[in-house]
């Protein structure tokens, strides 16, 4: 569920940081979108290889909307709406961080589980994939 739900987040993220509805969207298998539940654990993609597909489509989303970042928009103020309906508005600068720590956060919870069930993950290491240019930007 961590998977999904990291999906999830990563969309409603997108969405408050670019005011575009569509990047939310969730599409199933016949093209028809998932009406979000309003829980963050709700399940997007029972199937993996869907959810590898749509994980690569946001984190293409996400590393264009990364790209138009600059100092000033950084600091600009972000108004939005959480899941359950409060109003919330800080510097841009304080949801990106947050962005990028609730997924190391999860990601670090299923790098977790893969290992106790007897599987390894690979080279986890952010150092190690800039090292070996995996990280490019």
């Amino acid at each position: 569920m961590s998977l999904n739900h990291l999906l999830l987040a990563d969309r409603a993220w997108l969405g408050r940081f670019t005011h575009d509805r569509a990047v939310f969207e969730s599409l199933d298998a016949e093209g028809r979108p998932i009406p979000f539940t309003g829980a963050l654990d709700q399940e997007l993609y029972a199937d993996f290889t869907a959810l590898c597909r749509e994980r690569a489509q946001t984190d293409v989303a996400i590393e264009n909307f990364v790209e138009g970042l600059t100092p000033e928009r950084l600091v600009t103020p972000l108004t939005y709406r959480t899941s359950r309906g409060e109003r919330c508005e800080h510097p841009l600068w304080w949801a990106v961080s947050h962005f990028f720590n609730h997924q190391t956060h999860h990601r670090g919870q299923v790098t977790t589980l893969l290992f106790q069930l007897g599987h390894d993950p690979g080279v986890t290491d952010l150092i190690a994939f800039l090292r070996e240019g995996l990280v490019t930007r």
